[in-house]
């Protein structure tokens, strides 16, 4: 089309433009204005996107495209926006988080980049999302030892507690090697949230396979689990398998890894009574007669009586009494005291 016609077919457009680009030649993160809903009391930071790992049951490479990290001088920009707006802990995120800085030049890492918001910024509380077994170091768990801004929360996607599922999946780690992780992060760590996703009904996952994941969960020092049923992505390798597990008896595994989930949560939450912990107040919890619901550093929601001038703020509750479906909240809370 010539600068004339574009200009003659365009000029008369009332609708807006949207600019389409191939996502596999996107090479470089955007840097962009920070939004913040003003309802929140965690914002997100967004350090990387993209992903390399094709899992065959995963679509998310095909429409993020290839992994690309916001360079560290930007994070630490957003990070020091941020904090003035009243916020006292931040989330850095990513669709791949632990692939965070392989693409930048010099090229870096997340346990560098963490090192360096904690050196330069003074936002009280640093949480990671979401982070791939493989990629979790000795170091790292070092560092959230070590370094109160640092929650000590880890969130594993496990996936399957099967050998051959993980294969078939795609997923570069065995269920050994997960299970040495989160033994380490407990040794070392043993007050920390340590979450796993799972992926229930994936093609070809026998009751055998199911127990093995069962059975492994069962085992180890996890403190809460979130459970999804497998569902073909078009696009995806795992979208042609052919041995499918019906939706009935995939329904049936969720039931039976959430009620496992939920007896891991009461677990450790009974496991942290009458311990002090700092708590991020965040709203009146809606049918608990005005108490206040918080989340402490191990990701465990807390409900303690106070005022609306302590939300947003960071205080030392001592935690007590294990309560489950209290008012509107179906959760499982901490009742806690300041």
């Amino acid at each position: 089309m010539d600068a004339e016609t574009r200009n003659r077919t365009l000029g008369t457009r009332k609708d807006p433009l949207v600019r389409v680009r191939d996502i596999k030649k996107t090479g470089k993160m955007l840097s962009r204005d920070f939004p913040v809903a003003e309802s929140r009391t965690r914002p997100a930071v967004k350090v990387q996107d993209g992903c390399n790992a094709f899992c065959t049951y995963c679509i998310v490479p095909y429409a993020r495209g290839r992994s690309r990290s916001l360079p560290v001088s930007e994070v630490i920009d957003q990070v020091n926006r941020i904090h003035p707006m009243g916020f006292k802990e931040i989330v850095i995120t990513g669709i791949h988080l632990g692939l965070f800085g392989k693409d930048l030049a010099p090229r870096t890492d997340l346990q560098s980049l963490l090192e360096q918001v904690l050196d330069s910024t003074s936002i009280p509380r640093i949480r990671l999302s979401s982070i791939e077994p493989d990629e979790v170091s000795e170091p790292m768990i070092a560092l959230v030892k070590n370094n109160p801004r640092l929650c000590r929360h880890f969130h594993l996607p496990l996936q399957s507690g099967d050998n051959t599922i993980l294969k078939r999946m795609g997923r570069p780690y065995t269920r050994e090697d997960f299970e040495t992780l989160v033994r380490k992060i407990h040794g070392q760590i043993p007050d920390a949230g340590i979450g796993a996703d799972v992926l229930v009904g994936f093609p070809g996952e026998t009751l055998d396979h199911f127990q093995n994941t069962l059975d492994l969960i069962e085992a180890l020092p996890l403190t809460y689990l979130h459970v999804f049923p497998y569902s073909p992505r078009k696009g995806t390798l795992a979208a042609g398998f052919a041995d499918r597990v019906s939706p009935g008896e995939i329904k049936q595994r969720c039931e039976r890894l959430r009620a496992l989930g939920n007896l891991k949560k009461e677990s450790f939450y009974q496991s942290l009574v009458g311990k002090k912990v700092s708590v991020l107040m965040e709203e009146k919890s809606p049918g608990t007669k005005g108490l206040l619901k918080g989340w402490s550093s191990q990701y465990v929601p807390v409900l303690t009586e106070g005022g609306d001038h302590l939300k947003n703020t960071l205080v030392s509750v001592t935690l007590g009494e294990v309560v489950k479906g209290l008012g509107k909240e179906p959760r499982i809370f901490c009742m806690g005291t300041l």
